[in-house]
């Protein structure tokens, strides 16, 4: 009975993208079948073929319903028994008469969601927690278009688990359909070569430092730049991921930030543990964050390959790429956090780049979803065009908009505390933070202030993990850190008054 109770207040969730939990916690064969199941009955079901996404003008792409018989892929990471998660996955999907191509190794999501538009696939699940700690593990589910689900997908298969929980249906595990081995990394290679230019890339003599973080993308750069002078960091599987997390942000990367100036490296270039995000180093040491790369990704796109389109970012992305957007006279967008939302404009509207502060940017004439072998290769290419390091250009972009610094701050935070603290931002908007004037506020996504001279300060509870992130940028490094320490004092008193009152 308890167990019921559980399952009733719905332990299996997705949050931002997709299904994530501790591994032999939560997250166990039992249920990763269950949710394979819920999966198969939404996608053969009426409502997803009737789902509005499917009415949409094309934008970048378009959205085009395929039945469930053209199959779904299936691809895992280099975690903890993924691919035994994923076999398990592609039994319960045909089981439901659905075909399935398994990847035969460890693949990057954004390779599994290419297969999905280069087959002309129904759609596909990856395995994966991303850049969670090693105890978790997670199932995205990916749509007809080769990126992430939208919520009415997400909604749907919620839907279809409250229903097994109420009527005790049990996943189906007897194979209907095909379950067929497949190769997913080359056709992606054959691709991939035709979208940048490797060759010029690896005339350069500079060194390369990479580091896929013991995740998916091991061995990945050498075989796309084989004559190249690359050398990897981490670079074979560990699901303990060394015991960092697989998080490509500079508290991870200390390795690569000391390696870069050591070896005389130009760049470093580092992606999660899944592969869809991407972290960088210039060639002195110091740390590019995603903010940073975006930046670079579009002053390159624009300037360089004469690229037109929108751009796009997340609530929690910086400001420089709006600035920029206005510089090169581009429309912009901002979403809610999640990949999910940045997908949807891809599909609606004509966007050249679209990206969050987590480090997933997604490119105009790939897939529209987050790729950071791509966006690496791209940062490679703007060096070779230029001929300068990433360092140099980043000061250019500083010279056209001005210098702007960004952190973030992570607190645990109960979820019975989340929504008072919310609350209590909402309704207490200070009058300055950090010495700088609050202009006015946003709710988009969580609690924004906005401030003067550009600057912006959020709180918004994770997604994905039971903790509070604090956001904060401006112009000047010190009142970013007197932001943030202003910010932990406020979620700290609330949080406190809150286990007090409770």
């Amino acid at each position: 009975m308890e167990r019921l109770l559980k399952l009733a207040k719905m332990e299996i969730q997705f949050g931002t993208d997709g299904w994530r939990a501790k591994i032999a916690d939560t997250y166990t064969f039992e249920n990763v079948r269950k949710v394979a199941q819920a999966t198969a009955t939404f996608w053969k079901s009426e409502k997803r073929k009737k789902l509005e996404c499917y009415t949409w003008k094309p934008g970048t792409y378009a959205c085009t319903y395929r039945p469930p018989e053209r199959g779904l892929v299936v691809g895992y990471d280099a975690r903890f028994l993924s691919e035994d998660f994923a076999l398990e996955v592609a039994k319960v999907l045909a089981a439901n008469g659905i075909p399935v191509f398994l990847s035969k190794t460890i693949t990057p999501t954004p390779v599994t969601s290419f297969a999905i538009t280069e087959r002309n696939l129904s759609g596909g699940v990856m395995i994966t927690a991303s850049h969670n700690p090693y105890r978790w593990n997670g199932f995205k589910i990916k749509m007809e278009f080769g990126g992430s689900s939208l919520p009415a997908i997400t909604d749907g298969v919620e839907e279809e688990l409250k229903k097994m929980t109420r009527e005790n249906i049990s996943p189906l595990t007897t194979p209907k359909a095909p379950i067929e081995e497949i190769d997913l990394i080359s056709p992606f290679f054959d691709a991939i070569r035709k979208k940048v230019d490797l060759a010029s890339i690896e005339k350069q003599a500079y060194k390369i430092m990479v580091d896929p973080l013991y995740g998916t993308n091991v061995g990945l750069f050498k075989r796309f730049l084989p004559k190249a002078n690359v050398h990897e960091l981490h670079g074979y599987r560990d699901p303990l991921f060394g015991g960092l997390n697989p998080e490509p942000i500079d508290l991870n990367l200390r390795e690569l930030m000391a390696s870069v100036p050591k070896e005389g490296a130009a760049v470093g270039l580092a992606v999660d543990g899944d592969g869809d995000r991407i972290g960088a180093v210039d060639e002195n040491g110091n740390f590019l964050s995603s903010h940073e790369i975006f930046c670079l990704l579009l002053w390159h796109l624009v300037k360089h390959r004469k690229w037109s389109g929108g751009v796009a970012k997340t609530f929690s992305t910086t400001n420089r790429v709006k600035l920029l957007a206005e510089h090169f006279k581009l429309p912009f967008y901002e979403t809610p956090i999640g990949f999910k939302h940045i997908a949807k404009l891809f599909l609606t509207e004509d966007i050249l780049i679209g990206g969050e502060e987590s480090g997933g940017i997604g490119i105009k004439n790939h897939i529209p979803e987050r790729d950071s072998l791509l966006n690496a290769l791209l940062l490679l290419e703007l060096m070779s065009v230029t001929g300068k390091k990433l360092g140099e250009i980043l000061q250019e972009i500083h010279q056209t908009i001005g210098t702007f610094y960004t952190d973030r701050l992570d607190m645990e935070l109960l979820p019975t505390h989340r929504q008072r603290v919310l609350t209590c931002l909402q309704q207490n908007i200070p009058g300055e933070i950090g010495g700088l004037k609050v202009e006015g506020s946003s709710t988009l996504d969580g609690v924004k202030y906005l401030l003067e001279g550009h600057a912006w300060m959020l709180f918004r509870p994770s997604g994905t993990e039971p903790l509070i992130r604090i956001y904060a940028e401006a112009r000047n490094r010190d009142d970013v850190k007197k932001m943030l320490d202003r910010g932990r004092t406020i979620v700290e008193e609330e949080s406190h008054a809150g286990a007090t009152k409770g």
